[in-house]
């Protein structure tokens, strides 16, 4: 698993195919815009995991995260915040 740190209105590409940009930041809700090729599957990981299609698939909860060989990646300058 990757981690970053976004602020509102900053994006990460994925294969350079895929944009995930975080709209806006309230409480504890982070609002996501994914643009995605239509052959992606976008869902939240919730409606994936009780989804037929992908009913005993191995749950996605990230518990094999490692900070030391997954450090946290800041992808962004933080100049002006």
């Amino acid at each position: 698993m990757k981690v970053f740190v976004q602020a509102k209105n900053e994006s990460l590409v994925i294969n350079g195919e895929i944009i995930v940009t975080v709209l806006d930041v309230n409480d504890d809700n982070v609002i996501l815009a994914v643009d995605a090729p239509e052959w992606v599957e976008v869902c939240e990981q919730e409606t994936f995991e009780r989804s037929e299609t992908h009913a005993g698939s191995p749950p996605l909860n990230g518990a094999d995260f490692d900070t030391e060989s997954n450090p946290i990646a800041r992808t962004s300058s933080t100049a002006g915040r």
